[in-house]
């Protein structure tokens, strides 16, 4: 499937075509010769803001009067400009249904055209992974079911008022929840009974603060992950972004990283590396 990138503005271009972008350093100009009906073309690709087959789009092209190689070229051509891109047919990314979080962030992925599914559970299948919007300090059941199952997970929440990303965790591979409790352990001795009361009383974030992470985790989603799924979740190939704990301050705009290794001996590593035996 094939669809018009979010918030691609498309434009008649009097003479020439049509025009994806507004700023003339930024807009791909799409000239058209005089047989082609330039209005037809745009309605096509406005068609295509929600996901179409690549012979659907062909088709529509071709009835404004374009050959069938050119209009297959011109796709091909707006799918390396970034003006179209791949849509999955099934729904790789679950959304641990975990309140009102997890539901704005649906809403927001639906607005990328990015499938989601809200769902009680993970599912250990190789091509998807669970979003946890209130997921950065989970109880040691859904861990232990996470790392069982082997499902790559991405986690998120508010700490401080602040949006909170990550690492994307892929069982077997990266760090995971007890490697990072072990790094903070190491910063500080009484870790494992404030990580306690923050499982316990996660922080929910007034509606402003949830509004914030759901935008900010459906385009983190959009850019980053929804590619690296489509292209098989290579565990070498993790986009630098998400390897990364990533802290978004919207009032200062400033951005902070912080990558964890994994722990040497940790049990939860070894239960995903005995589950994949």
């Amino acid at each position: 499937m094939i669809v018009v990138s979010a918030g691609t503005v498309i434009l008649a271009r009097p003479g020439v075509g049509i025009q994806f972008g507004i700023i003339p350093a930024q807009a791909v100009v799409l000239p058209l010769p005089r047989r082609v009906n330039a209005g037809s073309v745009l309605r096509a690709f406005e068609a295509a803001r929600t996901p179409v087959t690549h012979a659907n789009l062909n088709s529509r092209l071709m009835r404004c009067g374009m050959e069938a190689v050119v209009a297959s070229n011109i796709i091909e051509e707006l799918l390396r400009a970034g003006i179209l891109h791949h849509s999955p047919t099934h729904q790789p990314i679950t959304v641990l249904r975990t309140g009102h979080a997890a539901e704005a962030l649906c809403e927001e992925l639906s607005r990328l055209t990015i499938p989601a599914a809200l769902r009680n559970r993970p599912r250990g299948t190789r091509d998807e992974v669970t979003v946890m919007t209130s997921g950065l300090f989970p109880t040691t059941d859904l861990h232990l079911e996470l790392m069982e199952q082997r499902a790559i997970h991405l986690p998120a929440g508010i700490i401080g008022g602040r949006v909170t990303i990550g690492p994307l965790m892929y069982p077997g591979h990266t760090a995971c929840f007890t490697c990072i409790d072990s790094h903070y352990e190491a910063e500080d001795a009484a870790w494992k009974a404030i990580r306690m009361q923050a499982t316990a009383k996660p922080e929910a974030g007034d509606e402003s603060s949830t509004a914030q992470l759901a935008h900010t985790l459906a385009r983190v989603i959009h850019t980053h992950l929804v590619g690296w799924i489509t292209d098989g979740c290579d565990p070498q190939a993790i986009p630098q972004w998400l390897g990364a704990r990533v802290t978004v301050d919207p009032l200062e705009g400033v951005t902070r990283r912080q990558t964890f290794a994994p722990a040497p001996g940790c049990p939860s590593c070894a239960l995903a590396a005995l589950a994949q035996a």
